[in-house]
């Protein structure tokens, strides 16, 4: 992240307007977002050149310890707060005088450094969880009644504001053949705004439908699914968009991983994506809202395709069409565009770590619960269909049929004007068969390289690099490319093997 700083010492050392050196840092997302200024009386006056709404104005103020000063932020309008943040979720509301379009904060550096952020005044709350079509409470019975499945893991990663348990669900058959590091992801965002409840029926169709005897083996043994039942669970008990802090969540994210100024409750999740194991691995992340009246779609997108008015059964149809789960839009529409803004997590996640973050909405006006539950199954349904496939074009192969699949390494693409090649080693997972294959670029300067000569595959006892692979039904044939220059570098396709 790129910070403005405002570094006052020579003007303390000139004017002796402050007693010490204190440099000011702008914290949005930005980094440029903010204007620091000299106030007549040694304050210091900040003022954003951005929506406050939308850039979430934070500073930091670094200085010796004592340090008293005054902080004036003009033109943000009238409701707003301040908090000086010590860690994710815990912070300490400053003392602050307010007059229109004026917000004045006495501050002292108790550590010789602060973080300071502007923060909506708290909405009004309901006294508990019983306005809500779909409560906290019917949140906690689903989940106390899920089956001892060992398929089925359940994490909790730490507590809300209020102290209720923000949770993970791993929903993985480690018994299924195909290996984990090239098993494909699925990650899951539910319920972000406490008062979007169809969200959380949508999420019991999913459990309901990959714990029942309708899911097919590529929903359940060939797909990880990672989930987050409840990102919110202050605002769906309270039945209100925002946390108890009065944050909205979805403005809470950060394209630079987890920072201390974050909610406990987005911080929590951040850093739970930042640990996840073969993130190389994931293909499709949603994050499952439920606003949507009808007039303004049912359907959101990281890259602007589809377009942002897209109905409902329209996003359960186009989640079938590979253009809309894997392939970008040439133009690449700017956030704004497609009804993104910073601190989103479809924004902020595609920045941070190149994830497509599917965005469906649900009615919100619907109080059909089992229409919403089947919702659940078809959004199962339809990523299997073509979403997570573990390579674009080839799935499976038969025995006696040769292995033929790409891979995309554009940093392979050393000279435009000429076709390049790889080698790339083979292996069957069940025999334990090697075999090197070579690759060409597909065409000069397009860093796709698919089989220059298919490999063939026979069944047997493993012979390895004799120029057959030497498989089995179910087994996968996995192509391994690591880049002898970086280490981290890694591509990998699979291919299920089938009769």
């Amino acid at each position: 992240m790129t910070t403005t700083a405002w570094t006052i010492a020579a003007l303390c050392l000139a004017s002796g307007w402050l007693p010490d050196p204190v440099s000011v840092h702008d914290l949005t997302e930005s980094g440029n977002a903010l204007v620091f200024e000299r106030g007549g009386d040694g304050s210091v006056i900040v003022r954003a050149h951005e929506d406050p709404h939308i850039c979430r104005p934070r500073i930091e103020l670094i200085g010796p310890p004592g340090t008293e000063l005054r902080l004036v932020f003009e033109g943000m309008g009238t409701d707003w707060d301040a908090r000086a943040w010590q860690s994710p979720g815990r912070s300490r509301t400053l003392t602050a005088t307010s007059s229109v379009e004026r917000l004045e904060i006495l501050l002292d550096l108790r550590r010789g450094r602060e973080l300071i952020e502007l923060v909506p005044l708290l909405p009004p709350q309901s006294a508990s969880d019983e306005a809500s079509s779909y409560s906290y409470a019917d949140h906690l019975t689903f989940m106390a009644t899920l089956p001892a499945d060992p398929r089925l893991e359940v994490v909790n990663l730490g507590s809300s504001v209020e102290g209720r348990p923000i949770q993970k669900i791993v929903f993985d058959d480690k018994s299924a053949i195909m290996p984990a590091f090239i098993k494909p992801t699925v990650v899951l965002l539910i319920r972000q705004h406490g008062d979007e409840s169809p969200a959380s029926y949508v999420f019991e169709g999913m459990i309901n439908h990959l714990l029942g005897p309708t899911a097919t083996p590529q929903e359940t043994e060939q797909v990880r699914w990672v989930i987050y039942p409840l990102v919110n669970p202050d605002g769906a008990y309270h039945n209100d968009r925002y946390n108890t802090h009065g944050i909205d969540l979805n403005r809470n994210w950060s394209a630079f991983g987890p920072q201390p100024w974050q909610e406990p409750e987005t911080w929590l999740v951040q850093s739970d994506l930042a640990a996840l194991p073969y993130p190389n691995t994931v293909r499709i992340v949603g994050d499952h809202h439920g606003w949507w009246s009808g007039a303004d779609g049912g359907y959101r997108y990281a890259e602007g395709i589809p377009p942002a008015a897209v109905a409902e059964a329209s996003y359960l149809e186009s989640l079938k069409d590979t253009n809309y789960i894997t392939a970008y839009n040439p133009a690449h529409w700017a956030w704004y565009e497609n009804g993104g803004t910073e601190g989103m997590a479809r924004v902020e996640l595609h920045r941070w770590l190149g994830w497509t973050v599917h965005t469906p909405e649900y009615d919100r006006g619907s109080r059909d619960e089992e229409l919403l539950r089947e919702s659940g199954a078809s959004c199962i349904r339809a990523m299997r269909d073509t979403g997570y496939a573990l390579t674009e074009e080839s799935v499976s192969v038969a025995i006696g049929d040769p292995v033929a699949f790409s891979l995309d390494e554009p940093d392979e693409n050393f000279d435009p004007l000429q076709i390049e090649s790889l080698t790339v080693l083979v292996l069957d997972y069940v025999t334990g068969d090697r075999e090197r294959a070579v690759l060409d670029e597909t065409g000069a300067n397009s860093g796709l390289f698919s089989f220059a000569s298919a490999l063939p595959t026979a069944t047997g006892t493993a012979q390895r690099f004799d120029g057959t692979l030497q498989t089995a039904v179910g087994s996968y044939a996995i192509g391994y490319y690591a880049d002898p220059d970086l280490a981290s570098d890694r591509s990998i396709a699979g291919i299920l093997v089938t009769p």
